[in-house]
């Protein structure tokens, strides 16, 4: 999961602005082809988890919790409480497994 994960998320989110939001749902390739990203629902907002990865035994070795560092990125969460309101995603989180860094996305 070389490039980064804003990448993914733009590339999934903009995808679906142009039609219902659940299209969304479903398993998406990594733009480098080394990873699946499964979007799913849970009430009105949306969440994203690594569902597949090339290297199955990768840590999450950025992440800025030293406790976390030893979890493998398999199975992570990244993409967290996105809603979609007026044609928009908003009110979301990212956690970008490559840099380690987490984003808001705000309305």
């Amino acid at each position: 999961m070389k490039k980064h994960f804003l990448l993914i998320l733009f590339a999934l989110l903009s995808s679906v602005t142009l039609f219902a939001q659940d299209q969304v749902l479903g398993k998406w390739l990594s733009p480098d082809k080394d990873g699946h990203i499964e979007m799913y629902k849970v009430q009105n907002k949306f969440y994203g988890k690594i569902v597949w990865a090339k290297d199955a035994n990768k840590k999450d070795d950025k992440n800025p919790d030293d406790k976390l560092r030893s979890r493998l990125l398999l199975g992570s969460v990244i993409f967290t409480d996105f809603e979609y309101k007026n044609s928009e995603w908003v009110n979301g989180k990212i956690y970008d497994p490559v840099s380690g860094k987490k984003y808001i996305v705000l309305q």
